[in-house]
């Protein structure tokens, strides 16, 4: 097995996606997702293009605003898309949300994409899509008064601490830090070549 490393930022994370590789994050409510955009923009700055694709009235908007907005290539590496908002019925409906994310990632595969979410908006065929397509799919909860992140997916990933939930700090623009439990935080182990998978 190649060394360990410890994760301790969501934004660690997202510099771990190879090209045209996907992070998913699923949030409860616009506010925790507009907080999450905002962390994420200013970490990953200026290597990042943000897009609020949710403010346009059919998936076809959608698409035409983000090429226009994101050139197909570019020095920057990441396309970070928050469809958290429902402002437009498009936004609410699994097959369509799908469909976009598909459309994004053909036409932008240049780029590591990470997308917010509305976690009521994760049924069907975007459940589907988000376990099966992205890296790293995670949800933020809400509960006791604060918010975990928790990882349902994450490929590459074989120490199971890495799926518990962890504290999530959504107060002070450290949002995107994810604190370390007690056994030596979050523990990526990546495979060396022709190394088996631990059972």
């Amino acid at each position: 097995m190649a060394a360990g490393k410890n994760i301790d930022s969501l934004s660690e994370i997202c510099r771990l996606l190879q090209k045209g590789e996907q992070f998913v994050l699923a949030a409860p409510s616009p506010k925790p997702a507009a907080a999450l955009r905002s962390a994420l923009a200013v970490a990953l700055d200026p290597e990042i293009f943000a897009c609020d694709a949710a403010s346009t009235k059919t998936v076809a908007a959608a698409l035409a605003a983000i090429r226009k907005a994101v050139p197909a290539k570019s020095r920057r590496k990441f396309l970070l898309v928050d469809l958290s908002s429902s402002l437009h019925p498009w936004i609410g409906k699994p097959a369509e949300l799908a469909r976009f994310c598909r459309d994004v990632r053909s036409s932008r595969k240049g780029f590591r994409v990470l997308w917010i979410l509305k976690d009521s908006s994760l049924d069907g065929d975007l459940l589907l899509w988000a376990k099966d397509s992205a890296r790293f799919f995670a949800q933020i909860r809400f509960g006791g008064g604060s918010f975990s992140c928790q990882f349902l997916t994450a490929r590459g990933v074989f120490s199971p601490d890495f799926f518990l939930p962890r504290p999530i700090d959504l107060a002070d623009r450290r949002l995107e830090r994810l604190e370390p439990d007690g056994r030596g935080g979050l523990h990526l182990v990546r495979a060396a070549a022709g190394a088996a998978k631990p059972s």
